[in-house]
């Protein structure tokens, strides 16, 4: 993927991202989240889970996760639509 961080509006560098992308090995799913305000708002809640797509492929094998951050620790969440169902 490809940002263009000078466009966005925040002074403090480390506030330019807005999205993060994950790979949970495990369960060859990869997690894609994002932050929808401006992150130097004191309105901005930087929880990073304003939007969320995860991706399912049946050859997972084929798709290069060398540079997605991986998920270490798993909890259960009840509200998750995982594979066709909530889970």
């Amino acid at each position: 993927m490809y940002f263009i961080f000078d466009h966005n509006a925040e002074a403090n560098e480390s506030l330019t991202h807005y999205n993060v992308l994950f790979v949970a090995i495990e369960n060859e799913i990869i997690i894609f989240v994002f932050e929808d305000i401006r992150r130097d708002l004191v309105s901005c809640d930087n929880d990073f889970r304003d939007a969320i797509i995860y991706i399912c492929a049946s050859l997972y094998s084929f798709i290069s996760t060398n540079n997605f951050s991986e998920i270490a620790e798993v909890n259960d969440v009840t509200s998750f639509y995982y594979r066709g169902y909530i889970k």
